[in-house]
């Protein structure tokens, strides 16, 4: 493989404490909003090739855990049908409002004229939250496989 295609020059174009598996879905896609939904949720900005940036939250089962642990009282599933035009008015919708809402609301903003690409084991979760968005199970192998070829 050619330098310019080799993983250390992949390397290069993310930060230092990057994940393999984010940078992988990052190189598989040339422009768009991936959204990685497991244990973190990962949100990254790809133009034009290029890592833009990203941000990271605790996943939803993570969040869960957190609220049981505040009390027993937020021991409560959270409620992915919620109508998140409105103002929660119980402690379930009030717990998954808190969780979803924001995260879906900077996605949003973030992809605009962008595609929103899904993937993770809560990716389907997310799927009717975020408008046009689409599942894509196979990113991280996209990307190595781009990589391997010497396309990156």
């Amino acid at each position: 493989m050619h330098e310019s295609g080799s993983i250390c020059e992949v390397d290069k174009k993310y930060y230092d404490s990057m994940g393999i598996d984010r940078i992988m879905c990052c190189e598989a896609v040339e422009d768009g909003v991936v959204v990685d939904a497991g244990s973190a949720i990962t949100v990254d900005v790809i133009k034009r090739g290029h890592h833009e940036g990203g941000f990271i939250v605790p996943g939803f089962k993570a969040m869960r855990k957190c609220f049981k642990d505040i009390s027993p009282r937020l021991d409560v599933s959270f409620n992915f049908d919620l109508d998140l035009a409105r103002i929660p008015r119980n402690t379930e919708d009030a717990l998954s409002y808190g969780a979803i809402a924001p995260l879906v609301s900077h996605i949003a903003s973030l992809s605009k004229a962008l595609p929103v690409i899904l993937t993770g084991g809560d990716a389907q979760i997310l799927l009717p939250l975020i408008p046009n968005a689409v599942i894509d199970t196979e990113l991280v192998f996209k990307g190595m496989k781009k990589i391997i070829q010497g396309q990156a």
